[in-house]
């Protein structure tokens, strides 16, 4: 039988977990990207929402999804020194240096800016990951003699393709949209663009599972 092999091409996505830090001010909690800490307040960046300019009074707790490296410059110091970041919670900061886990209260904190992550081997990055990987599968889907289960699976892998790829495209689309209007009218388009983030998992996993399936229709020589 012959055997066709499966090229793999970066696709269009970003994974989400690089917007997994959360913040809580007052009562409302949003995900979203710690940017830094400067002038007295938090800079948050809320995925396809606004940027949040915080005061430490107002926010309860700061988590991050893991650890990252800031540089941070204290009351006293000439110069930013390096630290890992934990979080923040009752006007204190947590973090890491020397081996050692530390805290500071707000007023002691002139300045924290995350730093960008450091590339990983390849070229890839240590925090973010890389685009989501697509199948190309462009030099199979002309043949028609291919067996029953192959074809089923190309067939299924296509759809959920093209349904994944349709979505993020109208991502960019709504995006693009929200960036040349300002106001009430932007906050309201952001709001929609948010709420599309509950039904990108379940396309994802779709994505994933015809991605299995194709690969176990078509193994490896």
């Amino acid at each position: 039988m012959k055997k066709w092999a499966l090229l793999v091409l970066l696709g269009l996505s970003v994974s989400s977990s690089v917007w997994a830090d959360t913040i809580t001010i007052r009562n409302k909690t949003y995900k979203g990207r710690l940017e830094k800490f400067e002038n007295g307040k938090f800079t948050f960046q809320v995925r396809y929402g606004e940027t949040l300019h915080a005061s430490p009074s107002s926010v309860k707790m700061l988590e991050l999804d893991k650890p990252r490296e800031v540089s941070l410059l204290l009351s006293g110091m000439k110069k930013a020194e390096k630290a890992v970041f934990h979080g923040f919670q009752g006007s204190k900061f947590t973090y890491e240096q020397g081996g050692k886990k530390l805290t500071a209260y707000t007023m002691k904190v002139k300045k924290m800016e995350v730093k960008a992550p450091k590339p990983a081997a390849g070229g890839g990055s240590s925090e973010i990951p890389g685009p989501h990987k697509i199948i190309d599968v462009s030099h199979l889907e002309h043949l028609t003699d291919l067996p029953p289960k192959q074809s089923t699976a190309l067939k299924a892998y296509v759809a959920a393709r093209d349904s994944y790829q349709a979505f993020l495209v109208e991502n960019t689309r709504m995006m693009a949209a929200a960036d040349a209007v300002t106001g009430e009218r932007r906050i309201a388009m952001l709001q929609d663009l948010n709420a599309r983030k509950i039904n990108e998992q379940p396309i994802l996993r779709a994505l994933e599972g015809a991605e299995a399936e194709l690969l176990a229709a078509f193994p490896a020589e």
